[in-house]
């Protein structure tokens, strides 16, 4: 139930600005960032090793402390370098997608903005298991609550206070993610150290192969 909270925490957020959302976005806003959503989610599927998937069954498969953090921290490390690699490719081709997508390039940085979310939801998503593995339930679902205050008043101030749009929002998530990717991973790689091991990772990638 506690985890429950956490999870629920992480989602409420477009369902509590709603009402404001339809009253300072347009259909047409809507529209932009559930293309730009429905795109970035394809090239993280696709092009984007995100490791955590196989990080729980290897991670309770070792008897050592060691080659627990091995686990935790080798699957972060690709996923931070594949993500990166991934959100750099999108951000650098942000006024091309803009074209593509909704035929002009007004729409290249809130494109660009959003591309950031496929480094940092993956590397807040990798933290947040690993505090999962740790069993630290109230730990893990502080974390989500302070992120939904976070995104909230981000909500607020771009969009509501700088009426800045479809921007406003893109920054907000912008913004929030990356304070939250930065926090979980230095919690991560303080917790597991600087232990990476090949077999482990190729295992995970492996894994992480058959289940794409």
């Amino acid at each position: 139930m506690i985890y429950a909270i956490g999870n629920i925490a992480q989602k409420v957020v477009g369902i509590i600005m709603l009402p404001i959302y339809t009253q300072l976005l347009t259909p047409a806003d809507y529209g932009v960032i559930g293309m730009i959503t429905f795109v970035l989610s394809l090239a993280e599927i696709a092009l984007g090793a995100q490791l955590v998937q196989a990080v729980p069954k290897y991670f309770h498969d070792k008897n050592q402390l060691k080659d627990k953090n091995a686990v935790v921290f080798s699957g972060l490390l690709i996923t931070f370098l594949g993500t990166t690699l991934v959100s750099l490719g999108l951000f650098s081709a942000r006024e091309n997608l803009s074209f593509i997508l909704f035929n002009t390039n007004d729409l290249s940085l809130v494109v660009g903005l959003f591309s950031i979310l496929v480094l940092n939801q993956a590397v807040q998503y990798h933290g947040l298991t690993y505090i999962r593995l740790l069993e630290k339930p109230f730990l893990y679902t502080s974390i989500c609550i302070i992120k939904l205050i976070t995104q909230l008043s981000l909500n607020i101030y771009f969009v509501v206070i700088l009426e800045m749009g479809i921007l406003g929002v893109a920054l907000s998530a912008a913004i929030s993610s990356t304070i939250f990717a930065i926090l979980l991973m230095t919690y991560t790689v303080k917790g597991t150290g600087w232990n990476f091991q090949k077999d482990i990772t190729k295992k995970m990638m492996q894994e992480y192969s058959d289940i794409v």
